[in-house]
Protein backbone atom coordinates (compact mmCIF):
# COMPACT_ATOMS: atom_id res chain seq x y z
CA UNK A 1 0.00 0.00 0.00
CA UNK A 2 1.30 3.29 -0.73
CA UNK A 3 0.77 4.16 3.24
CA UNK A 4 3.49 1.76 4.19
CA UNK A 5 6.01 2.73 1.68
CA UNK A 6 5.97 6.34 2.70
CA UNK A 7 5.77 5.87 6.46
CA UNK A 8 9.70 4.53 6.59
CA UNK A 9 10.73 7.58 4.71
CA UNK A 10 8.83 10.02 6.60
CA UNK A 11 10.37 12.19 9.15
CA UNK A 12 8.80 12.04 12.68
CA UNK A 13 7.78 16.06 13.08
CA UNK A 14 5.96 15.82 9.40
CA UNK A 15 1.98 17.86 9.99
CA UNK A 16 0.26 14.89 11.43
CA UNK A 17 -1.91 15.24 7.91
CA UNK A 18 1.03 13.20 6.03
CA UNK A 19 -0.24 9.99 8.11
CA UNK A 20 -4.01 9.73 6.96
CA UNK A 21 -4.74 6.28 5.84
CA UNK A 22 -4.16 5.00 1.77
CA UNK A 23 -7.54 5.16 1.20
CA UNK A 24 -8.00 9.25 1.62
CA UNK A 25 -3.97 10.20 0.56
CA UNK A 26 -4.02 12.59 -2.81
CA UNK A 27 -1.55 10.50 -4.66
CA UNK A 28 0.37 13.03 -5.38
CA UNK A 29 0.75 15.53 -2.39
CA UNK A 30 1.65 12.59 -0.16
CA UNK A 31 4.26 11.53 -2.31
CA UNK A 32 7.46 13.02 -1.54
CA UNK A 33 10.31 12.29 -3.56
CA UNK A 34 14.40 13.16 -3.30
CA UNK A 35 16.16 14.80 -5.47
CA UNK A 36 19.30 13.42 -7.18
CA UNK A 37 21.15 15.75 -5.05
CA UNK A 38 20.18 14.20 -2.05
CA UNK A 39 23.39 12.69 0.21
CA UNK A 40 22.12 9.59 2.35
CA UNK A 41 25.14 9.89 4.47
CA UNK A 42 23.19 13.38 5.44
CA UNK A 43 20.55 12.04 6.97
CA UNK A 44 16.70 12.21 6.41
CA UNK A 45 15.85 15.77 4.92
CA UNK A 46 14.88 18.56 7.23
CA UNK A 47 13.27 20.53 4.88
CA UNK A 48 9.43 19.41 3.01
CA UNK A 49 9.25 21.67 -0.58
CA UNK A 50 5.71 21.47 -2.22
CA UNK A 51 6.44 22.90 -5.73
CA UNK A 52 5.13 22.91 -9.48
CA UNK A 53 6.87 23.95 -12.96
CA UNK A 54 5.97 27.40 -13.04
CA UNK A 55 8.58 29.84 -12.61
CA UNK A 56 7.49 30.53 -8.75
CA UNK A 57 8.29 26.81 -8.42
CA UNK A 58 11.35 26.48 -9.87
CA UNK A 59 12.96 29.33 -8.20
CA UNK A 60 12.81 27.59 -5.00
CA UNK A 61 14.14 24.56 -6.66
CA UNK A 62 16.61 26.72 -7.64
CA UNK A 63 17.49 27.78 -4.10
CA UNK A 64 17.82 24.79 -2.49
CA UNK A 65 20.26 23.33 -5.32
CA UNK A 66 22.51 26.26 -5.04
CA UNK A 67 22.47 26.14 -1.37
CA UNK A 68 23.19 22.15 -2.17
CA UNK A 69 26.41 22.85 -3.97
CA UNK A 70 27.31 26.10 -1.85
CA UNK A 71 27.31 23.75 1.34
CA UNK A 72 27.55 19.88 -0.35
CA UNK A 73 28.15 19.18 3.94
CA UNK A 74 25.23 20.99 5.73
CA UNK A 75 22.81 18.55 6.95
CA UNK A 76 20.15 21.07 7.80
CA UNK A 77 19.52 21.90 4.00
CA UNK A 78 18.65 18.40 2.17
CA UNK A 79 15.41 18.50 0.70
CA UNK A 80 12.55 16.12 -0.33
CA UNK A 81 10.15 17.62 -2.39
CA UNK A 82 6.03 17.28 -3.50
CA UNK A 83 4.59 17.40 -6.85
CA UNK A 84 1.57 19.34 -6.46
CA UNK A 85 -0.57 18.97 -9.52
CA UNK A 86 -2.02 22.08 -10.37
CA UNK A 87 -4.21 20.87 -13.34
CA UNK A 88 -6.41 18.79 -10.56
CA UNK A 89 -6.05 21.60 -7.98
CA UNK A 90 -4.52 19.83 -5.49
CA UNK A 91 -3.30 23.29 -4.19
CA UNK A 92 -7.10 23.84 -3.08
CA UNK A 93 -7.59 21.10 -1.25
CA UNK A 94 -7.98 20.69 2.62
CA UNK A 95 -4.57 19.02 3.46
CA UNK A 96 -2.49 21.67 1.07
CA UNK A 97 -4.38 24.78 2.43
CA UNK A 98 -2.84 23.47 6.06
CA UNK A 99 0.54 24.21 4.56
CA UNK A 100 -0.71 27.52 2.24
CA UNK A 101 -3.46 28.79 3.29
CA UNK A 102 -3.77 30.96 -0.39
CA UNK A 103 -3.59 27.47 -2.12
CA UNK A 104 -0.38 28.02 -3.83
CA UNK A 105 2.85 26.99 -4.74
CA UNK A 106 5.79 26.91 -3.70
CA UNK A 107 5.43 26.18 0.07
CA UNK A 108 7.92 24.77 2.41
CA UNK A 109 7.78 23.00 6.00
CA UNK A 110 11.20 23.11 7.63
CA UNK A 111 11.85 20.65 10.20
CA UNK A 112 15.19 22.53 11.76
CA UNK A 113 12.74 24.55 13.60
CA UNK A 114 9.85 24.54 15.65
CA UNK A 115 9.86 21.06 16.86
CA UNK A 116 7.68 18.87 16.45
CA UNK A 117 5.88 20.28 13.94
CA UNK A 118 8.01 22.13 12.02
CA UNK A 119 7.70 25.80 10.80
CA UNK A 120 5.67 26.61 6.89
CA UNK A 121 6.73 28.93 4.44
CA UNK A 122 4.45 30.17 1.88
CA UNK A 123 4.88 32.61 -0.80
CA UNK A 124 7.98 32.31 -3.45
CA UNK A 125 10.40 35.28 -2.19
CA UNK A 126 9.30 34.53 1.49
CA UNK A 127 10.69 30.96 1.08
CA UNK A 128 13.85 32.38 -0.79
CA UNK A 129 14.68 34.48 2.11
CA UNK A 130 13.77 32.23 4.65
CA UNK A 131 16.26 30.00 3.67
CA UNK A 132 19.27 32.33 3.15
CA UNK A 133 18.64 33.80 6.52
CA UNK A 134 18.85 30.80 8.19
CA UNK A 135 21.10 28.33 5.66
CA UNK A 136 23.56 30.77 3.91
CA UNK A 137 25.64 31.15 7.05
CA UNK A 138 28.72 32.49 4.64
CA UNK A 139 26.98 34.86 2.73
CA UNK A 140 27.46 32.62 -0.84
CA UNK A 141 24.02 33.91 -2.31
CA UNK A 142 23.22 36.85 0.45
CA UNK A 143 24.42 39.74 1.86
CA UNK A 144 26.03 40.84 5.02
CA UNK A 145 26.75 44.15 4.29
CA UNK A 146 23.22 45.80 5.51
CA UNK A 147 23.55 48.47 2.17
CA UNK A 148 23.73 45.35 -0.17
CA UNK A 149 21.02 43.48 1.97
CA UNK A 150 18.65 46.90 1.18
CA UNK A 151 19.75 46.91 -2.21
CA UNK A 152 18.75 43.05 -2.95
CA UNK A 153 15.63 43.59 -1.03
CA UNK A 154 14.72 46.17 -3.09
CA UNK A 155 14.85 43.72 -6.37
CA UNK A 156 13.22 41.19 -4.61
CA UNK A 157 10.62 43.82 -4.13
CA UNK A 158 10.32 45.18 -7.27
CA UNK A 159 10.49 41.01 -8.94
CA UNK A 160 7.87 40.35 -6.69
CA UNK A 161 5.41 42.93 -6.62
CA UNK A 162 5.62 43.96 -10.41
CA UNK A 163 7.55 41.27 -12.41
CA UNK A 164 5.57 38.37 -11.24
CA UNK A 165 1.64 39.61 -11.65
CA UNK A 166 2.32 41.14 -14.83
CA UNK A 167 4.19 38.80 -16.56
CA UNK A 168 1.48 35.99 -15.46
CA UNK A 169 -1.24 38.53 -16.51
CA UNK A 170 0.28 38.31 -19.97
CA UNK A 171 0.59 34.60 -20.24
CA UNK A 172 -2.80 34.54 -19.29
CA UNK A 173 -4.05 36.59 -21.99
CA UNK A 174 -1.99 35.47 -24.36
CA UNK A 175 -3.08 31.95 -24.03
CA UNK A 176 -7.23 32.67 -23.84
CA UNK A 177 -8.77 31.33 -26.35
CA UNK A 178 -10.55 34.61 -27.59
CA UNK A 179 -7.99 36.72 -27.72
CA UNK A 180 -8.45 40.47 -26.06
CA UNK A 181 -6.29 42.96 -27.75
CA UNK A 182 -6.62 45.86 -25.38
CA UNK A 183 -5.12 43.47 -22.60
CA UNK A 184 -2.78 41.39 -24.27
CA UNK A 185 -1.00 44.91 -25.41
CA UNK A 186 -1.66 46.48 -21.67
CA UNK A 187 0.16 43.38 -20.31
CA UNK A 188 2.57 42.60 -22.77
CA UNK A 189 3.57 46.66 -22.80
CA UNK A 190 4.37 46.63 -18.88
CA UNK A 191 6.34 43.55 -19.58
CA UNK A 192 8.95 45.23 -21.61
CA UNK A 193 8.60 48.29 -19.12
CA UNK A 194 9.49 46.17 -16.15
CA UNK A 195 12.56 44.52 -18.74
CA UNK A 196 13.59 47.74 -19.33
CA UNK A 197 14.21 48.71 -15.82
CA UNK A 198 16.22 45.67 -15.68
CA UNK A 199 18.19 46.53 -18.43
CA UNK A 200 19.05 49.95 -17.77
CA UNK A 201 20.61 48.45 -14.31
CA UNK A 202 22.29 45.98 -15.80
CA UNK A 203 23.52 48.28 -18.17
CA UNK A 204 27.51 47.21 -19.52
CA UNK A 205 28.58 46.77 -16.25
CA UNK A 206 26.62 44.61 -14.32
CA UNK A 207 26.89 41.21 -14.48
CA UNK A 208 23.92 40.04 -11.89
CA UNK A 209 21.89 42.65 -10.19
CA UNK A 210 23.68 42.93 -6.97
CA UNK A 211 27.48 43.52 -6.23
CA UNK A 212 27.88 42.01 -9.75
CA UNK A 213 27.43 38.37 -8.18
CA UNK A 214 24.92 35.89 -7.98
CA UNK A 215 22.51 36.13 -5.68
CA UNK A 216 18.85 35.47 -4.24
CA UNK A 217 17.83 38.26 -5.51
CA UNK A 218 18.58 37.06 -9.49
CA UNK A 219 17.20 33.42 -8.67
CA UNK A 220 14.04 35.10 -7.80
CA UNK A 221 13.85 37.14 -10.81
CA UNK A 222 15.35 34.76 -13.44
CA UNK A 223 12.92 32.11 -14.36
CA UNK A 224 10.06 34.73 -14.77
CA UNK A 225 12.48 36.81 -16.92
CA UNK A 226 13.30 33.84 -19.28
CA UNK A 227 9.78 33.26 -19.60
CA UNK A 228 9.43 36.69 -21.96
CA UNK A 229 10.21 34.91 -25.17
CA UNK A 230 6.70 33.15 -24.39
CA UNK A 231 5.41 36.91 -25.00
CA UNK A 232 6.78 36.90 -28.46
CA UNK A 233 10.07 39.38 -26.81
CA UNK A 234 12.60 38.86 -28.26
CA UNK A 235 15.37 39.43 -25.34
CA UNK A 236 18.74 38.86 -27.25
CA UNK A 237 17.74 41.89 -30.11
CA UNK A 238 15.50 43.83 -27.11
CA UNK A 239 17.15 43.52 -24.26
CA UNK A 240 20.56 42.46 -24.52
CA UNK A 241 22.09 43.17 -21.00
CA UNK A 242 18.98 41.41 -19.88
CA UNK A 243 19.67 38.46 -22.27
CA UNK A 244 23.43 38.18 -20.82
CA UNK A 245 22.12 38.09 -17.56
CA UNK A 246 19.68 35.57 -18.41
CA UNK A 247 22.41 33.34 -19.89
CA UNK A 248 25.16 33.33 -17.13
CA UNK A 249 22.42 32.31 -14.79
CA UNK A 250 21.55 29.84 -16.81
CA UNK A 251 24.36 28.32 -17.14
CA UNK A 252 25.06 27.54 -13.28
CA UNK A 253 24.51 23.65 -12.22
CA UNK A 254 22.48 24.86 -9.65
CA UNK A 255 19.89 26.55 -11.55
CA UNK A 256 20.07 23.91 -14.19
CA UNK A 257 18.93 21.19 -11.36
CA UNK A 258 16.22 23.32 -10.37
CA UNK A 259 14.46 24.02 -13.22
CA UNK A 260 14.93 19.94 -14.42
CA UNK A 261 14.17 18.88 -10.78
CA UNK A 262 10.33 17.70 -11.52
CA UNK A 263 11.30 16.31 -15.28
CA UNK A 264 14.86 14.72 -13.97
CA UNK A 265 15.61 11.66 -12.39
CA UNK A 266 14.68 11.60 -8.20
CA UNK A 267 15.70 9.62 -5.78
CA UNK A 268 11.80 8.22 -5.78
CA UNK A 269 10.52 6.79 -2.11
Amino acid sequence: MLLSRIVPYLTPALPSFFFRTASTMSSSIFTPERPASYVAALGAPALHLFTANTPNGQKTNIMLEELRLAYPDKKEIGYDFVRVNLSTNEQKTPEFLKINPNGRIPALIDNNVNPPTGHRVFESASILLWLVENYDTEFKLSFKDPLLRSDALSWIFFTHGGVGPMFGQAGHFLHLPEKIPYAIKRYTDEMRRLLSVFEDHLGTERTYLVDNRFSVADINAITWVKGASRAGIDLAKEFPAVNGWIERSFARDGVQKGVNLLAGPAHAL
